[in-house]
């Protein structure tokens, strides 16, 4: 059995497509909320699979994502730069819990990726490039 990301529903492993880059091997919606996914995917307007997007993956709007880059006066919430509102504009989210945070910019969202949101990861970091900072004599 398998739960289905979109509809919640509890299914059998067969009621899902293979798909190998996830670890069980399966798709992480059951076929029949993938076909209307990729059934509106077509649509041609290009705001309303990013919308369906958006609430597939994190269960919000595209309005609410730009409601979101307005509180934040248009900026990466960790570097400060201005978002772009395209595809290098990321929705923060804690992989645990699923809780949304804040937007920021691809790198920043990569940054955080990469350290597997580890606090201890990213203080060593930035200890690290203090310690060369003055080596230098920047």
């Amino acid at each position: 059995m398998k739960q289905c990301s979109t509809c919640k529903t509890q299914k059998l492993k067969t009621e899902f497509y293979k798909c190998a880059h996830n670890k069980d091997g399966l798709y992480h919606e059951c076929k029949s909320c993938k076909s209307e996914y990729d059934r509106l995917r077509n649509i041609k307007n290009p705001n309303n699979r990013k919308d369906l997007n958006l609430q597939n993956r994190y269960g919000i709007t595209l309005k609410q994502k730009e409601q979101m880059i307005e509180r934040q006066n248009g900026k990466c919430a960790i570097c400060k730069e201005n978002l772009d509102k395209g595809k290098h504009t990321c929705v923060d989210h804690n992989h645990v819990t699923g809780e949304i945070r804040e937007i920021l910019c691809k790198s920043c969202n990569i940054l955080i990726g990469h350290s597997k949101e580890n606090i201890e990861v990213l203080k060593n970091a930035v200890q690290y490039l203090l310690t060369h900072q003055k080596q230098k004599g920047n």
